[in-house]
């Protein structure tokens, strides 16, 4: 099924017997074939100039949508590139914060490791163990206690002074 559109344009035609008789002149004749149109392509000429005219506007729409799309391309490659800049530079900041984090957690990490190697090790914990047990400190009584055991002691002194 062939359109209008997709017809190629056909040249004039030419009967062979009239290019026999124009031949007459030799191998090197100098004469040009007359380019005389026959009646039925005159007729067809502008059916073909139509034809023409619509695969030119076809071609033409082909080419804008052809830009429309190459410029809706690069439109979103630039979005895309865009969105990956800032992905890139959002990722760049948390690796910044993360070597912050990181620094800050080994000087705290290296703090806490000074301050254990200050504390006592367990073979003097369990000296102060033993002394403590030793000394049984539960039975060891509190400041206000031997105040109070004191003022006892010389209340009753001074009563038996008042009684002799």
């Amino acid at each position: 099924m062939d359109t209008p559109a997709t017809q190629m344009p056909q040249p004039p035609a030419f009967s062979p017997e009239d290019d026999k008789k124009k031949k007459s002149g030799g191998l090197f004749a100098s004469h040009k074939p007359e380019l005389v149109p026959s009646d039925t392509s005159l007729h067809e000429l502008p059916e073909q100039i139509n034809a023409l005219s619509r695969r030119i506007r076809v071609l033409e729409e082909r080419e804008i949508n052809m830009r429309r799309k190459t410029q809706l391309m690069e439109q979103n490659a630039l979005a895309s590139q865009k969105r990956l800049h800032e992905a890139i530079s959002s990722l760049q900041d948390d690796i910044r914060s993360l070597r912050h984090d990181v620094r800050d957690v080994m000087a705290k990490f290296s703090l806490m490791v000074r301050e254990v190697q200050t504390l006592a090790g367990k073979d003097e914990v369990l000296v102060l163990k033993k002394y403590v047990e030793m000394w049984e400190p539960l039975n060891f009584i509190t400041q206000k206690e031997a105040e109070g055991i004191i003022e006892s002691i010389i209340n009753e002194k001074m009563r038996q002074a008042k009684d002799l």
